[in-house]
C-alpha cells in the first residue's frame, strides 16, 4: 500500500533537524530520537493534507480487538461475572 504525504516546511525542517544525529559517531541518545520522531509524526498528523494517513492509522486502530482470552487472563483472579467481561 502505498500514502502519498504532503511535506510542507515544517516536515522537511523537523526532518533536517534529525540528520546531524544519525552523522555522529557516538550513538543516538535514545529519549532525543523520540522526541525527535514524535515532533515528525506531529508535524505530518497536523498537516491538514495528510488526512488520508490519519484515515489509514484510525483504520488499522478500529481493526484491533483483545482477545478474549487475553481479557480472561488478565482478570480471572478477580471472579467476575460474564457480564463484566464484556
Amino acid at each position: 500500500m502505498v500514502l502519498v504525504m504532503d511535506i510542507n516546511s515544517r516536515i522537511r525542517n523537523c526532518y533536517l533537524s534529525m540528520i546531524p544525529y544519525f552523522k555522529q559517531a557516538e550513538p543516538i541518545p535514545e529519549n532525543i530520537l523520540e522526541i525527535k520522531l514524535k515532533e515528525l509524526l506531529y508535524n505530518v498528523f497536523i498537516n491538514p493534507k495528510n488526512r488520508n494517513i490519519i484515515s489509514y492509522i484510525n483504520s488499522l486502530a478500529d481493526g484491533y480487538k483483545t482477545p478474549i482470552w487475553d481479557i480472561i487472563e488478565a482478570n480471572y483472579m478477580y471472579n467476575l461475572k460474564l457480564s463484566e467481561y464484556a
